[in-house]
């Protein structure tokens, strides 16, 4: 039930996107053995919860500081950038006192859609 919402003209979107190993392991830790055994308002919120209704890129985040964004399930996720000797750009998910959540890294980001960003998660714990 998500494709429209995902391919509006018009949106702003910044989606962290799990990769597949992610996402399993992330399902596993629930008890699921694969996606079609979640149901799915289940999925639906998780994937939502992945998801900001504003376009949000690495270079766009003042260094060192956690940016608070309201996800489409009504959640908090942040958004964190960090600056190393090597790479002035190191995008980082709930890196956050104040998140129940785990920090994840950030593999490939600022992916440009025709409706907004993506950023490539590689650690399923920011998810729950």
């Amino acid at each position: 039930g998500l494709k429209d919402l995902l391919n509006q003209q018009d949106a702003n979107l910044t989606v962290i996107i799990p990769t597949n190993t992610t996402l399993r392991a992330f399902l596993l830790g629930l008890g699921y053995a694969s996606v079609t055994d979640v149901p799915p308002v289940v999925l639906k919120n998780l994937l939502l919860n992945l998801v900001i209704n504003t376009k949000v890129r690495s270079f766009d985040l003042e260094a060192g500081k956690n940016m608070a964004f309201v996800s489409l399930s009504n959640d908090s996720l942040y958004l964190t950038r960090t600056v190393t000797i090597s790479n002035e750009y190191v995008l980082t998910v709930n890196s956050s006192t104040t998140s129940n959540s785990s920090s994840t890294s950030v593999r490939t980001q600022n992916l440009e859609f025709k409706n907004g960003v993506g950023h490539v998660a590689v650690s399923y714990t920011h998810l729950t």
